[in-house]
């Protein structure tokens, strides 16, 4: 196997792997998912 198709196989696992996780995330409630993140940014800011 050719490092060229290897590379072609795994942007094309990618180009696969990206609209999926991308859904998966859409699922999730996105305040739940902000809040933790938004939180966490300011307590380490004051710290």
């Amino acid at each position: 196997m050719s490092p060229l198709s290897a590379c072609r196989t795994h942007l094309a696992a990618v180009m696969v792997a990206i609209p999926a996780f991308l859904n998966t995330w859409a699922l999730l409630p996105s305040e739940a998912a902000v809040a933790p993140v938004a939180g966490g940014a300011t307590k380490n800011n004051q710290l």
